[in-house]
């Protein structure tokens, strides 16, 4: 894993979610359906990240919202300064995040985007982890996977 050796040369901390510590700390849990063959090093967690917590980064406030289903301990970072949420893989402009790893779970994802997501202000720019961004008000109308 990346991660470790970034952290190890940088002197990086990691921060997460309490529910995604397996993944990190024992990594070779996601090597069985990831590559065969490939070898993870584990990663230490620093600090972990809580549902309603605020961090402050490079001047701005982001609140952490837990967003299980694509993996249990996925978090958003919402900024209400920046109009900004930085989503990860919990949903795309016109699609969502896979459930169908271990760990997922497609009801779960599904109520963390209509309570977590959906409820953000409409016009929040939501930066996925992949892709182009999108709004909450465009994905909320459209998204044929979780849409109203």
């Amino acid at each position: 894993m990346a991660d470790a050796a970034a952290c190890q040369v940088t002197g990086a901390q990691v921060y997460a979610h309490a529910d995604d510590r397996e993944w990190i700390e024992n990594p070779m849990r996601q090597a069985d359906f990831l590559v065969e063959g490939i070898e993870l090093a584990p990663a230490r967690v620093d600090h972990f990240l809580t549902h309603g917590q605020i961090l402050e980064i490079a001047g701005f406030n982001f609140e952490v919202r837990h967003v299980p289903g694509h993996a249990p301990g996925n978090v958003l970072f919402y900024s209400t300064e920046m109009k900004a949420a930085f989503v990860g893989d919990v949903i795309f402009a016109g699609s969502v995040g896979r459930a169908d790893l271990p760990g997922g779970d497609w009801d779960v994802l599904e109520q963390s985007i209509r309570t977590q997501v959906y409820t953000l202000p409409d016009d929040t720019v939501i930066y996925p982890g992949h892709g182009p961004k999108t709004t909450v008000a465009r994905e909320r109308k459209s998204n044929p996977y979780v849409h109203d």
